[in-house]
């Protein structure tokens, strides 16, 4: 009788865990396709957004909403000042890339630092008509940090092929004395 009551016990058991794991396996399965269904809305509503939107601007470029526009907008090298350093045996220079009739700008100096601060007037050809310009006006503002080896207070500006170079005495070096340490060997 207890043989029996075992067997039972035993092969019930394995019919209940037989049947959750098909449960079990079921529901993942359920839950991985409703995941693919959701990526696949998402994709296809992604794409559909795609198509939305180059529909708009080719739309937009019909009409001629771009016929002025100008790449050069996005060109932001243009509100940067161009800048190098130049070094002698006595004198750094800084070489400062401005144009006289176009920049308006003030440079000064102040505690280690040159600082550039104006308008720069740039022209620009657009469209397919040679003669179509585009005139804007950039603001510039830069900061360069002046090297700690040259006399701040030595500055001179001059004008060198239409740019303006500014002109710093190096400072003179100072040579250190060697101090020599005497030590005492002792012999093994």
């Amino acid at each position: 009788m207890k043989f029996k009551i075992l067997f039972l016990t035993i092969f019930f058991s394995t019919q209940v865990l037989a049947q959750t794991s098909v449960d079990i396996d079921q529901q993942v399965k359920d839950m991985i396709e409703r995941q693919r269904k959701l990526v696949d809305t998402m994709m296809k509503d992604q794409q559909d957004f795609d198509k939305h939107i180059k529909k708009l601007f080719e739309r937009l470029q019909k009409q001629g909403a771009f016929k002025s526009f100008n790449q050069r907008i996005f060109d932001f090298s243009n509100s940067a000042v161009k800048t190098a350093w130049h070094e002698t045996k006595n004198e750094k220079k800084l070489v400062i890339d401005l144009d006289a009739k176009n920049d308006k700008v003030s440079i000064k100096i102040d505690s280690g630092v040159v600082n550039i601060k104006g308008k720069r007037k740039v022209m620009s050809k657009f469209g397919h008509d040679k003669s179509s310009y585009g005139e804007r006006i950039i603001n510039i503002e830069q900061t360069m940090t002046i090297p700690s080896d040259v006399v701040v207070s030595s500055a001179k500006f001059t004008n060198e092929k239409g740019k303006v170079v500014i002109v710093f005495s190096k400072k003179p070096l100072v040579k250190k004395p060697v101090t020599k340490l005497k030590t005492k060997a002792k012999s093994i």
